[in-house]
């Protein structure tokens, strides 16, 4: 792996960007992830993606166990590979992936309290690396990455095109962008989703944080190499929750090739 030069480390995390230079409110989003129940104590975390029968976001997790094995199973074919996860939060992912690919991972993200976390509960995981970065400042070389992955992430981003742009210049050529547990939508189901987003943080009593969450649809992808890898699970769902009125969520699984 290139090494890393970082402006400063703290607790196991490398900071390859300054937390002051960026607009990311972190206490604010914290705030909201402990409303979820999304912040784990580190025990919790070395068991992920299992999790106690009992809570609340198990449904969540064995979606997530699902999305492991996907990445397991593309990744795994090719050894020693340098991967990136974007918007890594804890790192579980980064971790699992990690260990049973035998790949190389930086696990980044803006939020220094999930990082902290992740640093200290995998620190015996020499092939993973934590850091602190803004994907869209120059913080790595360019075309060093194998693939990268973005899990439940990209609804973080505005702009899908320009982030799936900014990452094909880290990434090499024939390089893959993995797309998980997120959801794309046809253009006229957009305004629905938004309306739901904007229902469930009024719930929470956080309406401001729908301002930081964004749809995309399928037609952001019009004009790059895209697969859906799970287009049959994704109708049998459909066909089950209109027969049934109940349905997993099955997540659009999505491979983007560089050229």
């Amino acid at each position: 792996m290139f090494e890393l030069k970082p402006k400063k480390i703290i607790g196991g995390v490398s900071y390859l960007s300054l937390p002051e230079n960026q607009k990311f409110d972190e206490k604010k989003y914290i705030g909201l992830r402990k409303k979820e129940g999304r912040i784990y104590t580190d025990d919790e975390l070395r068991s992920l993606p299992e999790i106690d029968p009992a809570h609340k976001l198990k449904q969540e997790w064995a979606v997530r166990k699902q999305t492991m094995f996907k990445l397991i199973r593309h990744i795994s074919k090719e050894q020693k590979q340098l991967i990136l996860e974007i918007g890594c939060g804890n790192g579980w992912l980064s971790n699992a992936v990690s260990e049973k690919t035998g790949n190389y991972i930086i696990a980044l993200d803006l939020n220094q309290f999930e990082l902290r976390q992740g640093a200290e509960v995998f620190k015996n995981n020499e092939r993973l690396k934590f850091v602190y970065g803004n994907i869209f400042e120059n913080i790595f070389p360019v075309g060093i990455f194998d693939s990268v992955i973005l899990a439940s992430v990209i609804q973080y981003f505005h702009d899908l095109n320009q982030l799936i742009e900014r990452i094909f210049y880290f990434l090499k050529p024939k390089g893959k962008i993995y797309i998980a547990d997120s959801n794309f939508y046809k253009e006229d189901k957009l305004q629905s989703a938004i309306t739901r987003t904007e229902n469930y943080y009024c719930n929470l009593g956080l309406p401001e944080m729908s301002g930081f969450y964004h749809h995309h649809s399928w037609k952001e992808l019009t004009g790059f190499d895209y697969s859906v890898c799970n287009r049959t699970a994704i109708v049998v769902s459909k066909i089950i929750e209109k027969v049934s009125g109940r349905g997993k969520t099955v997540f659009p699984f999505v491979v983007i090739s560089k050229s």
